[in-house]
């Protein structure tokens, strides 16, 4: 499916290019990173927006599709099975991207290539959002992506976890939550320790 929406996955992406600026800037309170990772980073914009903050750092967006990667000039590869060493970036991100993997495995992947006091930066859907709110995200989707998008965010929105519970998967594995918010959406950022 990705390869097919990559174009319409990137015009939505700039799109809301202002939000993530937002996470960017939430993440530069916690972390100045030299080597970032951006897990299923897509197109890339995630990626552009801390350059901005960090005009040196070096960010390795890694991605399933061949498109998105091609967009975002990334490297292909599994975010459960990581093409690099141990202990090895300062920040991890997994934007949206959460909801789309085994969460455990990419928690504990996510992690494994962290160096200590690394910091890890989740954004992703808020499963108690109210029903009303789903649908118009489905709609909007649906018309901007694609049907098959839509329907396929909807059935992983309605069986995500809460950010709460993401949060207790966190603290499991050795994370101490740094910053948490929730709105529409959640942001939480944890440092490894």
């Amino acid at each position: 499916m990705w390869n097919n929406i990559a174009e319409r996955y990137h015009i939505w992406a700039e799109m809301n290019r202002w939000y993530y600026h937002l996470f960017a800037v939430a993440i530069s309170h916690y972390s100045n990173p030299k080597l970032v990772i951006d897990i299923c980073g897509g197109p890339g914009i995630l990626g552009e927006e801390i350059k901005r903050l960090f005009p040196k750092v070096e960010i390795v967006c890694v991605d399933s599709s061949k498109k998105m990667c091609k967009i975002s000039s990334g490297i292909l590869g599994d975010a459960m099975d990581l093409p690099f060493k141990n202990d090895v970036f300062d920040l991890a991100i997994l934007c949206f991207a959460l909801h789309e993997l085994n969460i455990d495995r990419a928690i504990d992947e996510a992690k494994r290539v962290l160096k200590r006091d690394g910091i890890i930066a989740i954004a992703d859907l808020n499963s108690e959002v109210p029903i009303w709110f789903k649908l118009i995200s489905e709609n909007l989707l649906s018309f901007i992506i694609g049907l098959e998008y839509a329907e396929s965010l909807s059935k992983k929105w309605k069986n995500f976890p809460c950010a709460e519970k993401i949060t207790q998967i966190l603290e499991e594995r050795g994370f101490r939550i740094e910053f948490k918010r929730t709105l529409l959406d959640f942001w939480i950022i944890a440092k490894k320790i």
